[in-house]
């Protein structure tokens, strides 16, 4: 038996211990690869861009190194072991080949890499990269080869993106990386910032709406007054509602109109109309007084300055008379 074998046995056997077992399990748990892109983030809330960047690249090569080389070699796991009873349920750390380690090369890659960047915690990375290939023999799942393989792979490939910064073209293009990032995620913290803003506003137009009776156009401000002095509840007064695209004006019709009924194929929910029976309804109106055409997509339109005003009303549910009304209960607004 070799020194591989008989190193494997008296780790995976004779160091057998039921403290020990969840010791390992954890550790096991703690060299995944996602526990490593939880500390790529971390970086970079710390202000840490350029290493957050490098670290992600390194994580990612030496994955995909690791397991074209586990192909490639074909090691098969270890046989006859002792199966370490702890275990994460929905986790099974173990693929098809041994060599070399994924676990111990990414262990001992960042641990290059990061102590380089960071040298106070130089003792505790390579503290941790060596528990982990321990407990990777330890519960059967390497032999000791294949974590020195692993960690062999670690080390070249920490020191080689350590020295990769020095090489202009990586450093410029990793640079302009992070520079585009920044810019994303700046953009997309505003966006989200300026939604929460647009929703609150949103809701204090559509409250102010209902308590005053006006409505106030957030692009150029002015303020409507609501005919009857109140949002129409369309659901609740069973009324189907189109604005126009050009002006103001909105039509409305009962829901249980004989010639929309006849148009809509028996549908008395105008909003529960496929988009063909919507087309059908909209080619069935008569056009505005002004020339436009009433659609199920349009927006009620502020009369000064044309702008849609969906952000000032919230619910669609409701429908706002803010200038002409062609009620189908009082006028012909059919074509037929």
């Amino acid at each position: 038996m070799s020194w591989n074998e008989d190193l494997f046995r008296f780790i995976n056997q004779d160091m057998a211990n039921p403290g020990l077992d969840v010791v390992f399990s954890i550790l096991i748990i703690l060299g995944t690869v996602y526990v490593w892109l939880v500390v790529v983030p971390a970086l970079w809330w710390k202000g840490k861009r350029n290493e957050a960047v490098d670290l992600f690249f390194l994580i990612l090569l030496v994955l995909v190194v690791t397991t074209v080389l586990k192909f490639l070699f074909a090691v098969p796991r270890p046989e006859d072991i002792r199966e370490v009873p702890f275990s994460i349920p929905g986790y099974f750390p173990y693929d098809v080949y041994s060599f070399p380690s994924n676990h111990a090369s990414r262990a001992f890659a960042c641990a290059v890499f990061l102590s380089f960047r960071f040298r106070k915690w130089t003792v505790p990375l390579f503290v941790y990269a060596f528990l982990i290939g321990l407990a990777k023999i330890y519960v059967g799942a390497h032999y000791p080869v294949d974590i020195i393989g692993g960690a062999a792979i670690g080390v070249a490939f920490g020191l080689m993106v350590i020295y990769l910064e020095r090489i202009s073209f990586y450093g410029e293009k990793r640079d302009r990386f992070v520079s585009r990032l920044e810019s994303l995620v700046k953009f997309s913290g505003r966006q989200a910032s300026e939604k929460r803003d647009s929703s609150e506003e949103t809701l204090q137009l559509a409250k102010e709406a209902k308590i005053t009776g006006t409505i106030r156009c957030k692009s150029c401000g002015s303020k409507y007054r609501l005919s009857g002095h109140w949002p129409h509840h369309a659901g609740d007064s069973e009324v189907g509602f189109l604005y126009c695209d050009k002006d103001s004006t909105v039509v409305t019709w009962s829901a249980f109109d004989e010639r929309y009924l006849d148009v809509a194929d028996g549908k008395n929910s105008p909003w529960s109309l496929l988009r063909q029976e919507q087309t059908a309804v909209e080619a069935a109106l008569k056009p505005c007084p002004c020339g436009g055409t009433f659609k199920f997509e349009n927006k009620l339109l502020c009369p000064d300055c044309g702008a849609p005003l969906a952000e000032s009303i919230g619910n669609t549910i409701y429908f706002y008379v803010i200038g002409e009304r062609a009620d189908g209960e009082e006028a012909n607004i059919w074509k037929w």
